[in-house]
């Protein structure tokens, strides 16, 4: 028996997911029979359609919440690809404890490998500098992991804003820059990073930032 639907399911999908809107469309308009979610605390579906003139699909779900919760509605091994951006990077070091972000972070690799489908991916976009630490985790929860870096044409073309933002040298470059200058303590900042990029085996500093796919599957049994 064939696969009645491909269900995409995307955390951290942004303010305006025009991206994944126009996939749904197209998808629709193909009869592909895909049907995908979005999901965000910031989602704004009214304000995307009333920018763009696009109608929201049948096909497409938004969420305006957190994607974890989303998720745990899904139904079990029903979604066969589950996509986040960079927002397992805010998720992980924006809380007010290392350890409270590692929770939060374990707890979306645990609902995911409860909601994919047999043979369904999930696919990660985060920073190199953070790929051994998503990697582990991941690992913990039951994932085989492959990553590899983006191209910097991958990463200009992206939809996230986060993605593009370290697409290129230069970009990267400022973004380290910005890093000391923002410090009480620049050269302290800076011995950091050079400690960082040492660490990982990395030739420049701008390489901490270069966007990684990181693909993960479940073990077939």
């Amino acid at each position: 028996m064939g696969l009645k639907f491909f269900r995409v399911f995307e955390a951290g999908a942004g303010i305006n997911p025009i991206g994944l809107l126009k996939k749904a469309i197209s998808s629709n308009k193909k009869k592909t029979r895909r049907v995908f979610t979005a999901a965000d605390l910031v989602l704004d579906i009214p304000g995307t359609l009333a920018k763009t003139g696009l109608k929201q699909p049948r096909n497409f779900m938004a969420v305006r919440g957190c994607a974890i919760q989303a998720l745990e509605r899904k139904k079990p091994m029903s979604q066969n690809l589950i996509f986040a951006g960079m927002m397992l990077q805010d998720m992980a070091f924006q809380e007010h404890s290392a350890q409270l972000g590692t929770n939060k972070v374990r707890k979306f690799f645990a609902e995911a490998k409860r909601k994919l489908a047999p043979n369904g991916r999930l696919v990660l976009i985060q920073h190199l500098k953070d790929k051994d630490y998503f990697i582990q985790l991941a690992k913990e929860a039951g994932f085989l992991p492959y990553f590899r870096e983006l191209t910097e044409q991958e990463a200009k073309s992206a939809e996230s804003p986060a993605i593009r933002r370290v697409s290129t040298h230069e970009a990267r470059v400022a973004i380290i820059d910005d890093l000391v200058k923002r410090t009480i303590n620049p050269s302290e900042r800076f011995n950091e990073i050079d400690e960082m990029t040492k660490s990982r085996g990395l030739s420049n500093h701008t390489d901490l930032y270069k966007p990684i796919l990181i693909s993960l599957r479940l073990p077939k049994k």
